[in-house]
């Protein structure tokens, strides 16, 4: 009977329930696995059973009766919180360790059983990552990197500028060339015929002086004024707008070159990168954050806080460059895909060498092979990090 009461049952599929699992295979423990791949969207389970019918089955037949703990660790709150629930209606008093990502949910689900105990991996392993940004490092680095992208970094932001600043050049080359033309043909002070040549540019034409008795050439050269400088004032007056709304609309999503220093620059504002960008903001680090989309549900929130924020592709060497990676003190990469994590890195590295990289890899052997192989400072697991925290709550129960 000892060894049938010894068992845990996990519900879940995704990298947190597999370090959980795997570490609890490490102690020993027996699981009773229950996968969610499967999990019905339409509130109908496999067969004619419904989704409470189907996981009260599973639960019966993976022993909850006798189970020492149930883990509930799927990766959408929705799942777990009603997996969670349909535990408790077999099992009032068994321990549930239930994964909630959504800090607000978790006082309702508390509140629903004494034996649950909920946990937000994203928030447990945010005390490791922010940690590591201080963390002393002795390796040096075994290569130089090569500066991939300083080339890139004298280029200008904007063909429209270039086209704005042709066209004020022409209109003062008009300007110029009118008063010099004017002062020689109508014989006029350089003062008056730059009255005149403005005058004519601008078509207010006051009639104090006029060309009805200058030479044909004047009066053809006049006219071509007149019209140029239309030409121009519309299309000078149409860039500028679209320069003035470009750079309002670039500060308002921080897309412009940031002269910060000593500050932390964040890359992927996802659960994890909110709960380290909120860390770091409690200890009163400057934060900068990289997110690709702008209409992302962090994005007000964590600038509300005190963040900076940059909306661009922190793959791209130009953005971190833009966000003044030579001068910041530390890279978080927290984006959900390691090798795009590993390429925010690098590239990092290559504007910085001795930048600080701290990046997010799902495997925690994956993790160590870059710390090895690439040189990065810290290459963590979140999954791994939040698993021993989990693994532990029953240890400790």
């Amino acid at each position: 009977m000892a060894e049938e009461s010894s068992h845990v049952i996990l519900f879940g599929s995704g990298h947190l329930a597999f370090q959980v699992s795997r570490k609890l295979r490490d102690k020993a423990v027996q699981i009773a696995h229950i996968g969610s791949e499967h999990f019905p969207h339409s509130g109908k389970a496999p067969g004619h059973e419904s989704v409470i019918e189907y996981f009260r089955r599973n639960l019966q037949e993976a022993g909850i009766d006798r189970a020492r703990a149930v883990y509930v660790l799927d990766e959408e709150d929705r799942h777990n919180i009603q997996f969670a629930l349909i535990v408790i209606s077999l099992n009032e008093s068994i321990p549930v360790v239930v994964s909630l990502f959504n800090a607000d949910l978790s006082g309702h689900v508390l509140a629903s059983c004494k034996n649950l105990m909920v946990r937000n991996p994203a928030l447990v392993a945010a005390n490791a990552f922010v940690e590591a940004l201080r963390a002393p490092v002795t390796r040096n680095l075994r290569y130089q990197p090569s500066p991939i992208a300083a080339l890139r970094r004298t280029l200008p932001h904007s063909r429209n500028d270039r086209w704005l600043y042709a066209l004020v050049l022409t209109f003062v080359v008009f300007l110029l060339g009118g008063t010099i033309l004017f002062k020689l043909t109508e014989r006029l002070s350089l003062l008056d015929a730059f009255y005149f040549t403005v005058t004519l540019m601008t078509t207010t034409g006051f009639g104090d002086i006029s060309l009805r008795s200058s030479s044909a050439f004047a009066k053809l050269f006049g006219a071509g004024l007149m019209l140029s400088a239309i030409v121009l004032a519309s299309l000078t007056f149409s860039f500028a707008v679209d320069h003035l709304f470009r750079k309002r609309s670039e500060m308002a999503l921080g897309q412009k070159r940031y002269k910060l220093r000593d500050h932390v620059i964040l890359c992927g504002l996802g659960r994890v990168g909110y709960e380290v960008a909120k860390e770091l903001l409690r200890r009163s680090e400057t934060v900068l954050v990289i997110e690709k989309d702008p209409q992302h549900r962090f994005l007000e929130s964590i600038r509300s806080q005190g963040a900076r924020i940059f909306v661009g592709d922190a793959s791209i060497p130009q953005v971190l460059s833009d966000a003044g990676v030579e001068r910041a003190s530390g890279l978080f990469s927290l984006i959900n895909d390691d090798l795009k994590n590993l390429e925010i890195g690098l590239n990092g590295r290559s504007l910085r060498p001795e930048l600080r990289l701290i990046l997010r890899v799902f495997d925690k052997d994956m993790a160590e092979q870059l710390r090895q192989r690439l040189d990065i400072h810290f290459a963590m697991s979140t999954s791994a990090i939040a698993a021993e925290d989990l693994v532990d709550m029953i240890e400790r129960k």
